[in-house]
């Protein structure tokens, strides 16, 4: 049996600004290593406005015992993860293997506990404990309403209703 995929804001959620958390969850969980992936091309450098000589990293994941790549959108190839966060074919990039401190220096967000244990039960609500479900690709093909979902959430949680 597979668990079920996550929700498209959670899936934005934790892959865009949560990835770090998740990674740790993930691995706590479901074991495996946690891999960071770091930009390494001029041209992945400019499209994100970021200067060369600064280190950017694009996303932690895992890595489970088959060798596939583990992250808040579902099991896919590393090829199709380095996809899914710019690298396109012909750029360079480089992936660390990576302790849970190191994913919490690069991350902040991950030395966060309380974010971690929601990262946990998110993924044990889903039923990834039974099996990680195959990414879809919904995210990317759903990228503009992803983040108004997350624009009209946060609107709700600054002006509450009375």
């Amino acid at each position: 049996m597979t668990g079920r995929p996550l929700s498209l804001l959670d899936q934005i959620d934790h892959t865009d600004g949560l990835c770090g958390p998740f990674a740790l969850a993930a691995q706590a969980l479901l074991g495996g290593e946690l891999r960071i992936l770091w930009c390494a091309d001029r041209r992945q450098f400019a499209q994100h406005d970021w200067p060369p000589s600064e280190p950017l990293a694009l996303h932690v994941y895992m890595v489970d015992g088959d060798g596939t790549a583990v992250d808040a959108e579902g099991r896919r190839s590393e090829a199709d993860l380095r996809e899914a966060f710019g690298v396109a074919p012909g750029y360079r990039y480089r992936i660390e293997i990576a302790s849970p401190a190191r994913v919490g220096e690069v991350f902040r967000a991950a030395l966060d506990t309380a974010l971690v244990d929601e990262a946990a039960q998110l993924i044990r609500e889903a039923g990834w404990d039974e099996g990680v479900p195959e990414a879809t690709g919904e995210l990317a093909e759903r990228w503009a309403e992803a983040r108004a979902l997350q624009k009209a959430r946060a609107l709700a949680e600054a002006d509450p209703a009375p």
